[in-house]
Order: structure tokens, then sequence, then C-alpha cells
């Protein structure tokens, strides 16, 4: 029997108690005490009503977002069963958003409107398979067709010298989108000229929008596909102290899903997020960095849950506490939990790291207590995510070579399924501050080239960790590491690698 037959056996088990977690999350019961009032949502409600029940539920998320009634204790319900438009919705602290009704949750589209119909497209003048949408954007980090059928390819092309030019040429080629949109669903969205170097307008003032051209060689994309979502420059959620957002289906933020900066006690559970981010965070050196997690805190926290999840097809990471280095502030991470996850096609399935602040200050900088366990974590590296230049980078874990203090971290149970490029990618300042590793299953490939073990050990500005191969020597060299119990499996090179879009095509450094 070879190395990959008792992989593929447990290919099919995964599989099985993947689709037992998804199911579970999808059909969860809303979790919610009330210790104000509920306060209830519907499509056909009125935001001149009160709220107060079902009857007179509120319509809009417009309505919900820092409304005067809402009180630390009360709960914010939507309908199940239906699809509400918004974003950026302004949570309350000390409020629970859930759901109410029968049937699957409630989905928050943060996409501003559906561009199916083939009114809402116009052939671009001398050209045979680009069209232009009837509405201009503050940039569109992803467009899903048909939703999730297809997506789009987001063109970034540098801004020098108050031109567009095409990426990695140095300015010397000015970017066409006659020119250099060539194949079917790339897209450019051309008000990127207002993200300058280090700086990112939130506003959405009409000179900040611009035109969104396609390129589909299939025809009117508004005939071809029955609904084209608009992953715009939003993010879905964003919530504060004591916030617990429970059951919700979101959707096409071209930010972060559901996000906060410091905060306590907030809690994410019973969720679906998907298709997030690709948006445009800024410009450094003049090229376009894009950005995107679906369940964020940046900056300090205690008692962060991140629960019973599905997350799928995020441009950045699946779930993340994180804050940069600089700074002058406090940022201690205390209680951050992240368990019973079922994650798919992201970048980074679990992302955290927290910096040192600026040269000369004494600031408290560290996590402790932090706890991954039990989560189904698979094809990190594949996805919509992959069309990023730095492709090198996807890992389950990620951290970046960042100070990392952290004391009482645990990795436990969990499933590792494959990632093209690594497994793990921990590192901070010192040999103790790493997590411990127990009881995990890790299944990568050892004949894919790029993929690999990963890092774990100790990096800073000025060095890196070894990488570790994949080899037959993985599992006694992880050993001599520290990692306890855990199980090794190898992977066969499959149809995920075969995708040339998920792997080092960069498309003429278009992409």
């Amino acid at each position: 029997m070879d190395k990959y037959t008792e992989t593929k056996k447990l290919f099919s088990e995964i599989d099985i108690k993947s689709e037992k977690l998804k199911n579970k999350i999808l059909n969860s019961k809303s979790k919610y005490t009330v210790k104000g009032n509920a306060y209830y949502v519907s499509p056909n409600g009125n935001d001149k009503n009160d709220g107060l029940s079902p009857e007179t539920a509120w319509k809009t998320l417009a309505r919900i977002s820092n409304a005067p009634e809402l009180k630390k204790g009360d709960v914010v319900l939507l309908e199940r069963g239906k699809m509400f438009r918004g974003r950026d919705i302004r949570c309350v602290e000390g409020v629970t958003y859930s759901a109410y009704g029968e049937g699957a949750k409630p989905i928050i589209n943060c996409s501003p409107e559906d561009g199916a119909g083939a009114s809402k497209w116009r052939r671009l003048s001398g050209t045979k398979n680009i069209w232009v949408y009837k509405t201009k954007f503050f940039d569109v980090g992803n467009l899903i067709f048909d939703g999730g059928a297809n997506y789009g390819l987001k063109q970034v092309p540098d801004w020098k010298h108050g031109e567009y030019c095409v990426r990695g040429t140095g300015g010397a080629e000015v970017f066409d989108v006659r020119k250099h949109l060539t194949k079917n669903f790339q897209f450019f969205c051309e008000c990127n000229k207002v993200l300058f170097n280090g700086k990112y307008p939130l506003s959405e003032d009409p000179k900040n929008l611009g035109n969104l051209y396609l390129y589909c060689d299939m025809g009117n994309p508004g005939a071809v596909f029955s609904s084209i979502e608009f992953a715009i420059k939003r993010s879905g959620m964003i919530c504060k102290d004591d916030v617990t957002v429970d059951n919700i289906c979101m959707l096409y933020a071209g930010v972060h899903g559901i996000c906060a900066g410091t905060c306590k006690n907030f809690t994410v559970r019973n969720c679906e997020l998907g298709w997030i981010g690709g948006g445009i965070h800024f410009y450094n050196n003049d090229q376009a960095v894009r950005l995107g997690n679906a369940i964020q805190i940046f900056g300090g926290c205690k008692n962060y849950l991140v629960e019973n999840n599905y997350i799928y097809e995020c441009y950045d990471a699946a779930a993340t506490h994180q804050y940069y280095r600089g700074g002058t502030d406090d940022i201690t991470m205390i209680n951050a939990v992240y368990r019973n996850n079922l994650i798919e096609n992201c970048v980074y399935s679990i992302e955290y790291f927290v910096g040192l602040p600026v040269p000369g200050l004494e600031r408290e900088r560290y996590m402790k207590h932090t706890v991954i366990k039990d989560n189904i974590m698979r094809y990190c590296g594949f996805g919509f995510g992959m069309q990023r230049h730095d492709k090198l980078n996807p890992a389950h874990i990620k951290t970046w070579r960042h100070y990392n203090r952290s004391t009482d971290f645990v990795i436990e149970n969990n499933i590792f399924d494959r990632s093209r490029v690594s497994m793990v990618c921990a590192t901070a300042y010192e040999k103790e501050w790493l997590p411990e590793y127990k009881n995990n299953i890790f299944i990568q490939y050892d004949s894919v080239e790029g993929a690999n073990f990963g890092k774990h050990g100790t990096a800073n500005l000025d060095y890196d960790a070894e990488v570790i191969p994949y080899d037959e020597k993985i599992g006694e060299n992880i050993e001599k590491l520290g990692f306890k119990d855990n199980k090794i499996f190898f992977a066969e090179k499959d149809e995920l690698c075969e995708d040339e879009k998920n792997i080092r095509s960069y498309n003429n450094g278009l992409l």
C-alpha cells in the first residue's frame, strides 16, 4: 500500500465530517438572551415602525445602524430566509444581532445592486468584448457571477506620474483597458487614482467614483448571467464591545465581513461568510495592496470568540486578531478563541500577530491564552484570493515576522487539509512565545513545487525562520520542535494544483 492510499481514505472521512459540520452550522438555531428589547427587521417591514414585533418590523439595515433606540441588552433579529442589501452596519455596544423565523440564515448582501440585466451594460466603443457598467463605483474588489459559479480577475495597475501603468513595468507601459483586458472575467475599476500611497479615502464623493470595465466574450454580461454581485470597497458589520453576531450570512464585502477595533466580549458564531475582500487597501510605492478578512479584530481584545462558522473564498484570512508594527497604544490580546469552524479556500485560515510600538516607546504588547481548536481548515491558498501577486505567503496559520509575544497558546485537535504553500507560518521574537501544537492532523502535498510544512521558530525584521520541507522526515522534524502527538499524511498532486489561477501565473503582471 503506497503512502497516498491511506490519505485518500482519510479525505473521504474528512469530506463527511466537513459536510456534517457545514450542515450543523447552516442549520443552527439562534442563540440570544433578551435583557432589553427585541427589534425585528424584515423586507416586508417599514422603517417608520417601532420594530418591536414581527408585525411592526423595521425594513432596512440602514435603520439598525446606530439606531438611537438600541441599548445594551437589546437584540436585533433579521428575518430568516430573506436577503438584505447593505454594508458598513454600525453595531451598537452591548447588542446581539441574530435571526428569527424559519428557514435559512438571513443574508446580508454587501453588493449595492445586482448587475444582471442587459440594459445595465454597454459595449465599450472600439472593442468587441469589453463592457462598461452603468454605475460608477468607489473600487470593486471582486465580481461574483451566478452565486460563485465564476468570479472576477481584478486588474490592479500601478499609479505612477498621474496615470495607470502596467504593473511590473516601472511605469514604462501605460495601462489601457482596450489593450490589457484580454480574458474572460478580467475587470478594472478606474477609481484607483484616488488611493494615493499610504492613504485610503473612505469618501464616496462623486470625484472618487470610477467606471467599471469587464471583459466578457460570451456577450453582454447582464444577459449572460442571472446574477452579478459587486464586492465594493466596504465592510459588512463594524462591531464594538459586548457585541454578538449570531446566525447571519454575510456575502460580497470588498473589505472585511465582520470586524472591530480594540474591543472586549466580541463573539461571532453560527455564521456563514463568503466571497470577502479583494478591495484596494492603499498603494505602496505606487503598487496596489489589496485586503479582505472575513472576521477581524484590529487592535487589542479581551474575550474574542469565533465559533461554529462556515467561512470560504476570502482574499486574506478567514479569521484574525492583529495589530501592526508601530503605533503608540498598549495592545493586549487576551482570551482569543477560534473553535469548531469550517474554513475553505482562503489565503490564510487563521491569522494573528502583534507588532512592537514605534521605536523608543515602552508599551504593553502581548497575547495571553489563545486557543485554535477543533477547526477543519481546507484548501489554503486556493480560490479567488490567489489572483494576488504575493503567491508565496498562503498558510493555514499565519503570523508574519512580528513581535508576537505570547503565553498559554495552544493549537489542538484541528484538521489542516492541504495548502498551496504552507501548513503553518508561526514565528515570534522568542522561542518560548511560540504556540504549542497538539493532536492535529496535517495533510500536505509532498511532490508539488512550492508546497511545504512552513515555519515554526524565531524571526524578526532582520532574519526569518527556516522553511520546513514536507518530506519523509516531517513527523520527526516537527516533534523535535515540540509538536505533540500530531498525525502526518501525504497528498499527491491533484486537480486543485492544475488550476493556473491558483498557482504562479501572474498573467504578465496584470493580476
